[in-house]
């Protein structure tokens, strides 16, 4: 078993992104120093850039919407913790004043 293939196992499913081409030029064989002019890729740059999201596309998605779950638990969990708070201080200031009116009465 090759190295490539026993690291095959441990990767992901997902298809390697595609490398962009650039054009390229290309020379001719013979002794003539004329070039030939630049050729397309066989896609086109909108089909590449499709090729790119779909490589990308679904781990950026999962990585955003993990962020944005962690985010709004974070959220939650401190306003839970900030109204807590909010409420004993609140209790605190009531027991305060009510011990002060009945040393008053």
């Amino acid at each position: 078993m090759t190295l490539s293939a026993f690291l095959s196992r441990f990767t992901s499913r997902t298809p390697a992104p595609r490398r962009l081409q650039l054009y390229s030029t290309q020379t001719q064989t013979s002794s003539s120093s004329a070039t030939k002019p630049q050729q397309r890729p066989k896609n086109s740059p909108q089909q590449e850039n499709i090729g790119i999201l779909r490589a990308y596309g679904k781990p950026v998605s999962t990585i955003f919407l993990w962020s944005a779950l962690t985010y709004m638990t974070l959220q939650a969990v401190w306003s839970k913790l900030y109204s807590d708070e909010m409420r004993l201080e609140t209790e605190t200031k009531m027991e305060e004043i009510k011990a002060e009116l009945e040393r008053l009465e």
